[in-house]
């Protein structure tokens, strides 16, 4: 997550999303894995001349870690550490995972992108989580609480990209095809949605404002998807929206 991005739709679907899975699953917290990343501003002209954006509008409408202070019907424990070392990261993920004093509780994990492709020169960059990164944190859960992962859109062709991540995410952890869910909100945001999946148990989600997705059944895409899975490399569509010089596009 980056202060880019923070504040958007996809905030509103995603806040929406957890807020609903919370209260269907009776969590008793949100663990928000933030894989914040700090970022620079490009600065306004004032006749001519280049100025700093003062930080106290930068704070009030892109500080992505001040999402600790949503007013959540449940408690929000918000890992607000930057994401710079891997390891240093996943070990730190892990001992709030395992710290807990009361579950079950939502696992959230929040990166820019998703999932890693397969590909080493691009699972490496720290949009991407890894699947070994998700394994050792599902393996660190409790039975009841439930894993959400954030999945931005891929620029891939071919099999329908939510098919192929969601088999991803379901070889990452080891369970059966099919057995994940999916919510979206589309009609907030059409490039972004989050896998979720309740640890050894199954549960039925429904929500209101949040669309959740139905299994999906075509033999002909579940084969194809696989072969995609084992030769994926990929982008992702969120880098369509930056300028040139790396900065979003105003909208």
């Amino acid at each position: 997550m980056r202060d880019h991005w923070y504040g958007d739709n996809r905030d509103l679907a995603k806040w929406g999303v957890l807020l609903q899975l919370a209260d269907r699953y009776d969590a008793k917290h949100i663990l928000h894995v933030m894989y914040y990343r700090t970022n620079g501003w490009a600065p306004v002209q004032v006749d001519g001349e280049e100025l700093q954006i003062p930080p106290a509008v930068i704070d009030h409408f892109r500080r992505a870690v001040s999402i600790a202070e949503l007013q959540s019907p449940v408690p929000l424990d918000v890992i607000t550490e930057p994401f710079e070392n891997r390891q240093k990261y996943l070990e730190l993920v892990r001992q709030r995972i395992k710290a807990r004093t009361q579950t079950p509780g939502l696992i959230f994990l929040d990166p820019d992108t998703g999932l890693a492709p397969p590909s080493p020169a691009v699972s490496s960059k720290r949009e991407f989580v890894k699947d070994n990164e998700v394994r050792a944190m599902w393996e660190d859960m409790q039975i009841g609480d439930v894993l959400v992962l954030h999945q931005h859109k891929t620029k891939r062709n071919g099999p329908p990209w939510v098919a192929m991540k969601r088999l991803q995410f379901e070889a990452t952890l080891g369970i059966p095809e099919g057995s994940s869910k999916l919510a979206e909100a589309p009609r907030i945001t059409m490039d972004a949605l989050f896998f979720f999946v309740q640890k050894e148990q199954e549960a039925q989600v429904q929500t209101s404002n949040v669309e959740v997705r139905p299994e999906v059944h075509s033999e002909e895409v579940q084969s194809d998807v696989r072969t995609e899975v084992l030769s994926d490399v990929e982008g992702d569509s969120r880098g369509e929206v930056l300028g040139t010089d790396g900065e979003p596009e105003s909208s």
